[in-house]
């Protein structure tokens, strides 16, 4: 009899222990996902300053020297959603 109350409370001990582990991973897999999603500003903010000195580069073209102000706006939006769905696509096909 005895040893069965402490197998329990063994039992009862080991399981709270996997519980708090487990609520731990869960806070852990939340922070990561949020820092996954903060990293789509400093990549895009890099992409877009890679993307104006290439139309920079390009305002000798007399079709880009007039459409620079167009084609800066426009690229924008494509560039962030770009590299929202690049990072989410891996995000993926790390977790298969």
């Amino acid at each position: 009899m005895l040893r069965t109350s402490v197998q329990f409370e063994l039992e009862q001990q080991n399981l709270q222990l996997l519980e708090s582990i487990e609520k731990r991973v869960q806070v852990q897999t939340k922070l990561q996902e949020a820092v996954e999603g903060f990293s789509i500003v400093p990549i895009s903010y890099y992409a877009v300053g890679l993307y104006k000195t290439l139309l920079e580069s390009l305002s000798h073209v007399e079709v880009v020297s007039g459409m620079k102000t167009f084609l800066m706006l426009a690229g924008f939006p494509v560039i962030i959603l770009a590299v929202w769905y690049l990072i989410r696509r891996a995000r993926k096909l790390a977790h298969f």
